[in-house]
């Protein structure tokens, strides 16, 4: 496969915009490390939390709607891309007047789930707006800067066995998800709960590894990022998050493969096709890991107690029954039935039906998982190509960790993550390349016309202007 895109150096033709660049940035950061804003008003406001996260994002999507005015025009996604998150957009509106009427769900709890489900996937066309606003080095700089007091915290709390956070809000706004563990501490650190917090350590670790396998860089830059990933992995284990720990596996593999595609410059079938492969390995677990186990004897070990795996094979029984087993419409067009709802099979509010396919097919039914593995596939595509075109340590980083979505949403519901992870590819943009401004075909000409660029590098349907000095 050749290069998707294969553009020298040049000069940007965006506007510099630092306000918006920070404004962008910290609100990336604040979305990846989760609890770090709650938690601090917890210490400010008497343990309570008068802001919440959503309010913040709301803001951003403003700002975003501010861009688009500006620019005047839809938003220079990638076709493929833009159809696919537009199509689902659709999709769940209709869902939404569709269960309100057939079987009076409520409309705020499915507009809760809509967000905590897909705000970030359906963000993401609108995130080309502010596209390539963030240098990418930065962001880097400043995402592993902060594994720092982010990993100390996490260890002392597993090894001293404290959780030394208050772990919910004295107004019910916030909660730490399955801190405790076997009589241990999970590590969560500044996040909401220890997936969140291994995913972040797998996130940093996966970044370092290309970093330190970029040619230009130095020989203690290299050892920095070699103690960056064992203290990384350190962070995995003290997550106690088997999810987590088939994750880093997962994306170690991905990084290894990555790497090598990066050398060459193409990326292969292996490559692409990675997501494929781990969605085998997530129905190998869920399906064979409770008896390969038991027949080595490990039942009884802490961190190979199957009794999770139990659980959501209860979860996945009743809700995948409630969805398979219904009506023809409950089977194409779901039930409606959302996280808001999930802890009635065990009379408590914190545990989720934790498989994606499952909890989207009992919400949205049979249609709306399809539009959705589309929409995801022109995202994995999408964060590829961006990673080849900027060529940066955080873009590769972060296509390593999107590799195992499917594994990952295997035993959790949360590709929410996942869509942030996509925008801040979006976002960024390497300093080498900090030409990333993409336009369409038709605003080609009228950008040369300008006197924006005479020089433009296509790939695909979509091409690069530059400006010549």
């Amino acid at each position: 496969m050749k290069p998707l895109i294969d553009a020298p150096p040049v000069k940007a033709v965006t506007p510099d915009m630092p306000l918006l660049a920070l404004v962008a940035g910290v609100w990336w950061l604040l979305g990846i490390v989760d609890s770090a804003l709650p938690q601090l008003q917890m210490a400010l406001f008497g343990g309570t939390v008068p802001i919440r996260g959503a309010l913040l994002d709301m803001l951003f999507l403003g700002l975003l709607g501010l861009l688009a005015l500006r620019r005047g025009s839809l938003p220079p996604a990638p076709r493929a891309l833009g159809a696919a998150t537009a199509a689902f957009g659709a999709y769940l509106f209709v869902e939404l007047l569709f269960l309100h009427a057939r079987r009076d769900t409520a409309i705020l709890g499915l507009v809760t789930d809509y967000y905590r489900y897909y705000f970030f996937l359906l963000l993401l066309p609108f995130a080309y707006y502010a596209q390539s606003v963030i240098d990418a080095r930065q962001l880097l700089r400043a995402l592993l800067f902060a594994f720092v007091p982010l990993a100390w915290l996490g260890l002392a709390q597993h090894f001293g066995g404290d959780p030394l956070l208050p772990t919910s809000s004295a107004d019910g706004r916030f909660q730490v998800f399955a801190w405790a563990f076997q009589g241990e501490v999970r590590a969560f650190s500044l996040f909401n709960s220890g997936w969140s917090f291994g995913h972040y350590a797998v996130l940093a670790a996966t970044c370092a590894a290309f970093l330190a396998a970029e040619p230009q860089a130095r020989a203690h830059t290299r050892w920095l990022c070699q103690v960056l990933i064992v203290v990384a992995l350190v962070c995995v284990y003290a997550s106690h998050t088997r999810t987590v720990f088939l994750v880093a596996v997962a994306a170690a593999a991905a990084t290894l493969l990555l790497v090598r595609a990066r050398r060459r410059g193409t990326l292969d079938a292996a490559s692409i096709s990675m997501p494929l492969a781990f969605a085998a390995v997530g129905y190998f677990v869920a399906h064979g890991a409770q008896g390969i186990v038991q027949w080595l004897g490990l039942g009884d070990a802490r961190l190979f107690a199957t009794g999770s795996i139990e659980a959501r094979w209860d979860a996945w029984a009743e809700y995948g029954a409630r969805w398979l087993q219904g009506s023809w419409a409950e089977l194409w067009f779901g039930l409606g039935i959302g996280q808001h709802d999930s802890g009635m099979l065990y009379s408590e509010s914190t545990v989720l039906i934790d498989n994606m396919l499952i909890a989207i097919g009992a919400q949205l039914g049979l249609v709306g998982v399809v539009l959705w593995l589309v929409m995801m596939w022109q995202i994995w595509r999408m964060v590829l190509r961006r990673a080849q075109e900027q060529d940066s340590a955080l873009h590769w980083g972060i296509a390593a960790m999107w590799a195992a979505w499917p594994l990952s949403l295997t035993f959790s519901a949360s590709s929410l993550y996942y869509g942030l992870l996509a925008v801040g590819t979006v976002l960024t943009r390497a300093a080498s390349r900090a030409d990333s401004v993409v336009y369409n075909d038709a605003e080609l000409a009228q950008a040369v016309h300008h006197g924006v660029g005479d020089q433009a590098v296509t790939g695909h349907a979509w091409v690069r202007v530059v400006r010549q000095k």
